[in-house]
């Protein structure tokens, strides 16, 4: 018999607004910020900040430890309370 476990998965995440907080100025300090440090595939990542104080990274980087400084660039930034991991 098979491994049992749940079937669907349903994201229903929601973003709230905070007021004085803007997610394009929080891409923006994100994406210079990046550039800024030493990870040498920066290009690479994208950045993008669906509602304020929340910051999503895709992309691809070579190393786990690009990965852990691309990550740790990114809360280093005002503003961010949460990241969306989506780097490979």
């Amino acid at each position: 018999m098979g491994a049992r476990g749940p079937i669907g998965v349903m994201n229903e995440i929601a973003c709230r607004h905070r007021p004085g907080a803007d997610g394009e100025a929080t891409k923006e300090a994100v994406a210079a910020a990046l550039a800024r440090g030493a990870i040498a595939d920066v290009a690479d990542l994208a950045v993008d900040a669906p509602c304020s104080g929340t910051v999503v990274l895709s992309g691809a980087v070579h190393s786990r430890s690009r990965h852990d400084l691309a990550i740790a660039t990114a809360w280093s930034v005002t503003d961010v309370e949460a990241i969306d991991d989506c780097i490979r």
